[in-house]
């Protein structure tokens, strides 16, 4: 079962009006117990433990949300978290909007998220491979790379897949250029190629043999 621990104190700063100098924080958690909190959707278990608040996932679950029953405008929040599984990855929204019967059938919210992905690199991957997109609804026009029927140039990631459901390479985008991580992997799951690009050009790579040794060139990775 994966855990979520956020650590010590959520602070948030009313901006409206003040200076930078001036931030005032507030806790929004007492450290004792939940006051100033509600439940949202599934059925995820939430309790204070050492000043800190563990979320502990239920299987079978949808998301499951803790909010906070004030609402903020203008605020800069600051928190820290702890995720308790190199594999887990979870959230913190911010915005959100639910609907206004408790009791409604869906209880997903819309909202801003911000992501919280552990350091683990399956964690890391299947984050990446949710956000995706198709890779073949990426086009290529006038030196740039755009979602098709888009006009703004691509920022995200694209995935391509075997027949057998496999991802068989992960590419990130930032304004139409390949921008961080190209990953290609064999079928059976193996990692072949990692290559690093900045503003579209590369800047290192890394090739796998289907032994998984570490080779110097493509063409050596494909043997």
């Amino acid at each position: 079962m994966e855990i979520t621990k956020l650590i010590a104190v959520f602070y948030v700063s009313l901006l409206a009006g003040v200076g930078a100098e001036e931030e005032d924080f507030v806790p929004l958690f007492n450290g004792k117990d939940l006051s100033g909190w509600r439940f949202w959707g599934g059925t995820a278990d939430y309790k204070v433990d050492g000043g800190t608040i563990p979320g502990t996932t239920a299987a079978g679950s949808p998301n499951s949300f803790l909010c906070t029953e004030e609402h903020y405008f203008d605020f800069d929040l600051r928190f820290e978290v702890k995720l308790g599984d190199d594999e887990l990855n979870s959230g913190c929204q911010v915005r959100s909007n639910t609907s206004a019967d408790p009791s409604a059938k869906s209880k997903e919210m819309e909202r801003f998220a911000a992501q919280l992905r552990a350091a683990g690199e399956k964690g890391r991957t299947e984050w990446q491979l949710k956000e995706a997109v198709a890779g073949d609804s990426i086009q290529y026009r006038d030196g740039l790379f755009y979602q098709a029927n888009e006009s703004e140039p691509y920022s995200g990631y694209a995935k391509r897949m075997y027949d057998s459901g496999q991802v068989k390479g992960l590419i990130q985008y930032k304004d139409g250029k390949p921008d961080g991580l190209v990953t290609a992997w064999r079928e059976n799951g193996q990692k072949q190629a990692e290559e690093t690009f900045k503003d579209g050009e590369e800047v290192s790579a890394k090739y796998w043999n289907s032994k998984g040794e570490e080779v110097e060139t493509e063409d050596e990775s494909r043997k």
